[in-house]
């Protein structure tokens, strides 16, 4: 057999192959985070209750615990998050941030779904208590800005009650008052929220092994048509007397 050598088929499959095995321990990666964070939800979901006062630190310190806010709900400072659904229903989450009791923290809860209206210019009543309430729920970071909107747009572009997406800065410039990067899910069972069905944290894991290994097995079969375009064979002399 022997090697021909091509300095462009070399540097083509190199550089796929290289790609291709970049890929792969990305999802390696990928898979470790995600478990890391499975095993928090998991056992997050044991520990005891955390009571959120007004000293209390970094909500991302907690994340994923269940946890307990006294306090008051503030209606003029709350939002209908757009684009929400339930049972293919479309609607909105309602976010109201609560003040704590004696502090002037604010912590943002999201009380659940409730059904749209039809027209974005005509929200659907949300009814929110002026008397002292206990909120439990868990405390999640807040939901990214889909990369299908532009950050150049505004998150109530159409109506400022009603965002498209959560931006915590934005929202500070527009309310002057700052609610962190987590928010609260309110637990099903409790009072003054709406519909509140919210996934559990689901990994997957095992996803991100698969296509590890896709990509893995790519850049071997990638390796392998190199080899057979590069390696001939020697034709075999026959003598004929």
């Amino acid at each position: 057999m022997t090697y021909k050598f091509s300095l462009g088929l070399t540097s083509f499959c190199s550089v796929l192959i290289a790609a291709f095995i970049a890929l792969g321990y990305w999802q390696v990666s990928r898979a470790e985070q995600k478990s890391a964070l499975q095993h928090a939800y998991d056992s997050a979901g044991q520990k005891p209750v955390v009571e959120i006062t007004d000293l209390t630190g970094d909500l991302g310190a907690i994340l994923y615990h269940r946890v307990r806010l006294v306090g008051h709900l503030e209606a003029q400072h709350q939002i209908l998050l757009d684009n929400q659904t339930h049972d293919t229903t479309a609607g909105y989450h309602v976010l109201t941030p609560i003040k704590l009791l004696n502090g002037e923290r604010h912590v943002m809860v999201n009380r659940g779904w409730v059904r749209g209206t039809g027209d974005r210019k005509i929200l659907p009543p949300v009814e929110t208590p002026k008397q002292q309430v206990v909120i439990t729920g868990i405390v999640v970071p807040f939901p990214s800005r889909s990369p299908l909107i532009s950050a150049d747009i505004k998150p109530d572009i159409e109506n400022p009650l009603a965002w498209f997406y959560f931006d915590t800065e934005y929202y500070q410039q527009q309310k002057n008052i700052a609610v962190g990067n987590h928010w609260i899910n309110q637990q099903p069972d409790t009072k003054h929220g709406f519909i509140r069905e919210w996934n559990l944290y689901n990994a997957k894991v095992g996803m991100h092994i698969g296509y590890a290994i896709m990509w893995f097995s790519f850049a071997v079969i990638m390796f392998v048509i190199y080899l057979s375009i590069s390696v001939t064979r020697k034709p075999k002399v026959v003598i004929i007397d």
